[in-house]
Formats: C-alpha cells, sequence, structure tokens
C-alpha cells in the first residue's frame, strides 16, 4: 500500500484538529447544562447500574446509550456533581467515533464510485474529496451549534 501523499496527511491532520477542537469546545460550554431527554438517560442507566431490569428496559428509550453511561458509571463512579460533565465526555467520545465511521463512509464510496467509473463509465456521484466533504459537514454544524448555546446563555434563544 503506498503511502499518501504529504497534502492529504496535512489536510486530514487540520480536518481533525478543527472537529477535536470544535467537538471539545462544545462539550466544555455544555458541560453543566442536560436537557429532559439526558435527564431520562441518566435515570434508565441507573436502572441499568443496580440491575432493576423492570425499570430499565421500555419501549420508548434506546438502551445503548444508557448502557455506555452505565459502563461508565460501572468503571469510574463519579460524584453528582461531575455526573453531567462526564456525559458531555462519552458524548464526545461517541462525537469522534461517529466522525470517524462518516470520514470512513464517504472515503469508501468514493472509491466504490472510482472503481466504478473505471469498468463502467457512466452516470456517478460527483468525485469528492473526503477530508473536505467532512470539513464542510462538521464546520457547519459546529458553527450552529456553537450559536445555538451562545444564544441561549445570553437568553435571546429558547428550545422547544
Amino acid at each position: 500500500m503506498a503511502s499518501r501523499p504529504v497534502t492529504t496527511r496535512v489536510r486530514t491532520t487540520i480536518t481533525w484538529s478543527f472537529v477535536v477542537i470544535c467537538g471539545a469546545l462544545q462539550a466544555i460550554a455544555g458541560r453543566f447544562y442536560v436537557n429532559p431527554d439526558g435527564v431520562s438517560y441518566l435515570n434508565i442507566s441507573d436502572h441499568y447500574t443496580r440491575g432493576d431490569w423492570a425499570g430499565a428496559v421500555n419501549t420508548y428509550w434506546s438502551p445503548l446509550y444508557p448502557w455506555l453511561i452505565g459502563i461508565a458509571r460501572r468503571l469510574y463512579p463519579w460524584p453528582m456533581y461531575w455526573e453531567s460533565s462526564i456525559v458531555h465526555a462519552i458524548n464526545f467520545a461517541i462525537y469522534l467515533a461517529s466522525y470517524a465511521a462518516f470520514r470512513f463512509m464517504l472515503r469508501e464510496l468514493t472509491r466504490y464510485q472510482r472503481e466504478r467509473r473505471e469498468t463502467n463509465p457512466g452516470v456517478y456521484l460527483i468525485d469528492w474529496d473526503v477530508d473536505p466533504a467532512c470539513f464542510f459537514v462538521q464546520s457547519w454544524h459546529y458553527k450552529k451549534a456553537l450559536l445555538i448555546n451562545l444564544l441561549q446563555r445570553t437568553g435571546h434563544y429558547q428550545s422547544k
């Protein structure tokens, strides 16, 4: 396997740096804020960690997120004061994993399209570069999220 060109490595490093910094800023900015759904997930994770399956299992809430919170609670039982901050750290880890999966999906889609174009010329999706596409999606999402967070803190925006 040939090594990637230096420009691609630099672009990937810059993109990942941007994503990590924006995600960390968002996690830090909202570390003490938990919306009502987050409270429900924390309650369900309490049920899982206590082994109360009747209280934990229901048809409305997804079980995976409370499981992740419950695993983190088992590994490191934190005090109540740090609960929201630890959950935001878990969300940050999930965010990085989803970004890596998104990059992988775009890279594989691009590779597949190039292979198909060589064997069967026709109309296909555009042949984008993975880093700029990821950069655009992440920068749009985080500009919006950081703006909403700022407006909420100043009292100019109320979520529904």
